[in-house]
């Protein structure tokens, strides 16, 4: 089984690590291979050039074997477009290799809460049957009723303010010196997934959780040797 997760990585950050080392771990595949594109045609311009984010991809994956990078689409001129990666791996892979592509948001309408919390059955039945995301019903519908308890919070106090005062506005901060010492979860993640249950949100466990928090910079977790590291420590004090 041959597995890529594409994408700008503009910049790439933990959560696009977590997220592909958790599939390789539960496809059992030995690597996933990531592939930066090259001029993304569904966005504007990227904010580092094509060589910066393969740069930072490298230095992302150094000592990470289940990672691999895959630059074909920073070879070719013009435009990336997934459908002509997939022909090219298909050819050199041969007929009956598995090839699977982790998707992004695309089916969700880019996870905008507004528009997800007003869909219904007929939302429901389309994504079952797209081929491209997990079709499983109750993660489906979680979505959406995940959307509408976002609403709710939103509302009332501000979702942000709600995650963000668990923190006390400032990124927590830790000093890894590889991804290996990364933790998939903490007692604070636990904390706020069970507040996050109790609130109404469903399939948000502790590593998930924890994830999301890297994701939007709750969490410092660039490893020291991250060019990121610095920027967003010096963000705790700003």
């Amino acid at each position: 089984m041959h597995v890529i997760y594409g994408g700008t990585f503009d910049p790439v950050h933990h959560g696009h690590l977590r997220l592909a080392l958790e599939i390789s771990d539960r496809l059992g595949v030995e690597y996933v291979s990531l592939v930066p594109c090259h001029i993304p045609p569904h966005r504007g311009q990227t904010g580092a050039s094509s060589g910066q984010r393969l740069a930072l991809l490298r230095l992302a994956v150094a000592n990470e074997p289940q990672l691999r990078i895959d630059d074909r689409e920073l070879a070719r001129e013009g435009a990336s477009y997934t459908a002509d990666t997939l022909r090219q791996l298909r050819a050199e892979l041969g007929p009956r290799e598995p090839l699977v592509m982790v998707v992004g948001t695309d089916a969700f309408a880019g996870f905008d809460p507004n528009v997800v919390a007003e869909w219904g059955e007929p939302e429901v039945q389309r994504l079952l049957a797209n081929p491209g995301i997990i079709r499983h019903r109750g993660k489906i519908e979680a979505t959406i009723s995940n959307a509408r308890v976002w609403q709710d919070i939103e509302a009332r106090q501000g979702f942000d303010r709600f995650l963000w005062d668990y923190v006390e506005g400032r990124p927590l901060q830790t000093r890894f010196a590889s991804q290996g010492e990364v933790p998939p979860q903490t007692p604070l993640s636990t904390r706020i997934s069970k507040d996050l249950k109790k609130a109404g949100f469903r399939f948000c466990g502790p590593t998930i959780v924890y994830a999301f928090m890297e994701a939007v910079g709750m969490v410092n977790d660039h490893v020291l040797h991250c060019p990121c590291h610095a920027p967003v420590a010096a963000l705790a004090d700003a």
